[in-house]
């Protein structure tokens, strides 16, 4: 990556769980604090900041559908956290998921929008989301081979894997994985990253890792730094020196890839973006 930087948001709120639309005009993430969790909208030069919705609910994880005119995201609203989607003009608040897990976290749509992946802390699913989701039983995806728990964080450009990290653990080693859909296996891209929880925020985020559009390689989250994997040799590398990015507590990918958004961590969050080239 090179280039600069651009300031998208200087705001003393906290900011959480960013994701940029499918046409990277604009941006979605949490405001924590307080009793309730808003979801908020943002255009992409970072004019136009607005609420999503008006509720005391604890709202979380928002995930743009993939023709950008619907979000998934999680909330307590029906008494346990469960899915829901909304359309972004507000209207249209249905729950999809019910009863899943101890309680469906940060869904992310597959790229045809056929399918919802999401992790609970102890595991990860897949909700089929054509015709009627809540009536499907979501299929709960394979622990790691050494019996940790998987929490997906993304899906690939096409469709046929998975991204995320492991459930944190003071003895466990951490890293980045992949999962073949089809064949349920695992794959280990990298020895450290991948963790939920990290220094900076006590809350976790769901952007741990992310596929860029070529698929042949992963961003990921290694204590606050960003790193990037290439798939077939696994070396890895710093995104940017932290000259340009400063301590990361969260991350989004531009469809095209050529944008990264990143939220830095000082006793305030920042939105920034850093052109890819």
């Amino acid at each position: 990556m090179s280039g600069g930087r651009t300031t998208i948001l200087d705001t003393s709120i906290a900011v959480i769980d960013l994701r940029v639309s499918p046409d990277g005009h604009r941006l979605a993430f949490r405001r924590s604090g307080g009793s309730h969790e808003e979801i908020l909208l943002l255009e992409s030069d970072g004019t136009g900041l607005r609420r999503l919705m008006e509720d005391t609910y604890r709202n979380r994880g928002p995930s743009f559908a993939p023709d950008g005119k619907r979000l998934a995201f999680y909330s307590n609203r029906s008494g346990r956290y469960e899915i829901w989607t909304i359309d972004v003009d507000g209207s249209g608040l249905t729950q999809i998921s019910e009863n899943v897990g101890s309680g469906p976290e940060y869904p992310r749509w597959s790229p045809d929008g056929s399918r919802i992946a999401f992790h609970d802390g102890h595991g990860s699913y897949i909700l089929d989301m054509r015709d009627k989701p809540r009536d499907h039983t979501p299929e709960r995806l394979p622990d790691l081979p050494d019996g940790a728990s998987f929490l997906v964080a993304g899906w690939s450009p096409d469709g046929r894997f998975l991204v995320g990290g492991r459930q944190e653990q003071a003895t466990a080693d951490l890293g980045v994985f992949t999962y073949d859909v089809a064949t349920r296996t695992y794959r280990r891209v990298t020895q450290t990253g991948g963790a939920l929880v990290r220094p900076y925020s006590q809350f976790g985020t769901g952007a741990v890792a992310a596929f860029l559009p070529d698929g042949k390689h992963i961003v990921y989250l290694d204590n606050s730094v960003l790193r990037v994997v290439d798939l077939a040799t696994k070396k890895t590398r710093a995104v940017a020196p932290s000259t340009v990015l400063g301590p990361c507590l969260d991350f989004a990918i531009s469809e095209d890839g050529r944008s990264l958004y990143f939220v830095e961590g000082h006793e305030e969050a920042d939105i920034w973006m850093a052109t890819i080239e």
